[in-house]
């Protein structure tokens, strides 16, 4: 009887160890899952902590990137060509012409006798300085026309849209205006112009329109260029010379060059001229003399 109930007992005891056995795994368990999300939170913030480095560093990078090429840029643009030739007495007023700087450093050539009711705005190439026009603004002065050379912004004709607006909306002494557009502002003044109704005459100095953008001009055009200019893509001129239009005028200078309508060092990928940079100015100031006057008296009529 006593073996019975102590077998009973022990029965009754391992199943109560049994139980134990098993809330005991659960807790074991529960920690070690418990455990594992903690390794796995910790795997996954350094994860985060190091996708935010990545970010972080890749913005940084980034903008040190950003600042590189603006600094690049400033210090490209205030790069200009220098000065060739002494033009001081061009740049100084005396008895025939008056010159002075605006409030916006735009240089204006005004002769002492304003005998032409027309004015002239020279639109520079990039990264040329308005005093570089100073020989060809000062002797068309001399023939009775105010003459004022455009101050570019950052030195660049894309970011001085409103430059030609604002010369003629400050000059109401002049009725009548022809732009000059000189290498790469060529198409700034092809499109300013075509704005404008007082604007009577576009004058391309080694640079023309691409495409049909003559025809939105429908004004009196004048294309002036050199045997020896290395800036122009003789195959596009071609097919604007095809396409011309009434009051379309084509003139083309022996030896000239495109560096030498402006008195400045040789530009990158031009051509050496093989006449003086006088002799190549002389033929361009009659050639836009002859074009204003003829069609002044066209309009004046």
């Amino acid at each position: 009887m006593n073996e019975n109930k102590d077998s009973k007992i022990r029965v009754k005891k391992n199943k109560r160890d049994k139980k134990f056995d098993t809330l005991s795994i659960t807790r074991e368990l529960e920690k070690s899952l418990s455990i594992d999300k903690e390794v796995e939170k910790e795997r996954n913030r350094k994860k985060n902590e190091r996708r935010r480095k990545l970010y972080k560093n890749t913005a940084i990078a980034f903008l040190i990137f950003i600042i590189v090429i603006l600094i690049a840029f400033i210090y490209n643009i205030n790069q200009t060509y220098k000065i060739s030739g002494d033009i001081r007495q061009y740049m100084q007023s005396n008895n025939q012409v008056k010159v002075e700087n605006d409030k916006k450093d735009n240089l204006i050539f005004t002769p002492a006798y304003l005998s032409k009711k027309d004015g002239i705005v020279i639109v520079p190439s990039e990264k040329v300085e308005p005093k570089s026009y100073a020989y060809i603004a000062n002797k068309l002065a001399r023939e009775g026309y105010k003459v004022v050379v455009v101050k570019l912004n950052m030195n660049y004709p894309a970011f001085s849209k409103s430059s030609i607006e604002n010369i003629i909306e400050t000059n109401l002494d002049v009725k009548n205006w022809y732009c000059i557009g000189h290498s790469q502002s060529g198409d700034l003044v092809m499109s300013e112009s075509a704005k404008y109704e007082n604007i009577q005459g576009v004058i391309f100095l080694g640079t023309y329109p691409k495409g049909d953008d003559l025809k939105l001009i429908n004004k009196p055009t004048l294309f002036i260029s050199g045997t020896k200019d290395g800036l122009i893509n003789y195959d596009n001129y071609k097919n604007t010379k095809s396409g011309e239009s009434k009051n379309t005028y084509f003139y083309q200078i022996e030896g000239a060059n495109n560096t030498n309508f402006a008195n400045i060092e040789l530009i990158n990928n031009d051509n050496k001229a093989l006449i003086t940079e006088k002799k190549q100015k002389t033929k361009t100031i009659e050639k836009i003399i002859n074009f204003i006057d003829n069609n002044s008296s066209y309009i004046n009529d």
